[in-house]
């Protein structure tokens, strides 16, 4: 994967998952890869016969070139059947103890790929239980967060209704203090006629205390003439 990396020129910083790369160099995982093998060795065993010995010690064909190899297996399987059949080839060739059953190289591969699938079933029948746990997890989280939304709900219902009581009661005190703004513009209003009224009242109270001083001086000056009047007829009468 590194050295499809370098040769993409993809860095780590690029933050490109390992299946994007791949998907860029058209190239299979080595998962994929390996199972392709498999699955093709495992049909090719089981379209070979059940009497039939793998060949060995052949030469091995490159497929690149076609050429053959110079490699070659090792002489212990085929041969040493073939030149000791009592000891080594006996299941195959039904020598010697006849209540044996032969050897059926396409029933153990039959077994094998059973094995094989038997094993996929439950791994993926344990990957769909775990589905089904994280399905009913989700659906629970689900069913919470509908409950909650609920209460959500509800609890902004009651912040409108109680918002809404606010507002009333809020244009209930204004309506209030229009009125008492209003009573108390009327006292003022009333308070100023007072006022004034008081003001004339002790303009008027000077005026009669003016004209109680004029009368006062005047009859001051009345006793006055009343005495100079007695006193001219008190002389009149000692002339007489």
């Amino acid at each position: 994967m590194r050295c499809l990396r370098h040769i993409l020129g993809i860095t780590w910083q690029d933050k490109v998952t390992n299946n994007n790369v791949l998907g860029r160099a058209r190239i299979t995982s080595m998962y994929t890869m390996l199972k392709q093998r498999r699955m093709r060795w495992l049909g090719h065993v089981v379209r070979m016969g059940d009497g039939r010995i793998p060949m060995q010690g052949s030469p091995v064909r490159r497929a690149d070139t076609g050429k053959a190899s110079s490699w070659q297996a090792p002489a212990t399987g085929q041969r040493r059947m073939q030149e000791e059949p009592e000891s080594h080839g006996r299941r195959f060739c039904h020598v010697g103890n006849t209540d044996r059953r032969p050897f059926s190289l396409g029933q153990s591969v039959q077994k094998g790929l059973f094995k094989f699938e038997e094993s996929l079933a439950k791994k993926s029948e344990s990957q769909l239980i775990f589905a089904q746990s994280q399905l009913v997890t989700a659906q629970s989280q689900l069913v919470t967060a509908q409950s909650q939304l609920v209460t959500a709900q509800s609890q902004l219902v009651t912040a409108q209704s109680q918002l809404v009581t606010t507002q009333s009661q809020l244009v209930t005190g204004q309506s209030q203090l229009v009125t008492g703004q209003s009573l108390l513009v009327t006292a003022q209003s009333l308070l100023v006629t007072a006022q004034s009224q008081l003001i004339t009242g002790q303009s008027q109270l000077v005026t009669a205390q003016s004209q109680l001083v004029t009368a006062q001086s005047q009859l001051v000056t009345a006793q006055s003439q009343l005495v100079t009047a007695e006193s001219q007829l008190i002389t009149s009468t000692d002339l007489t």
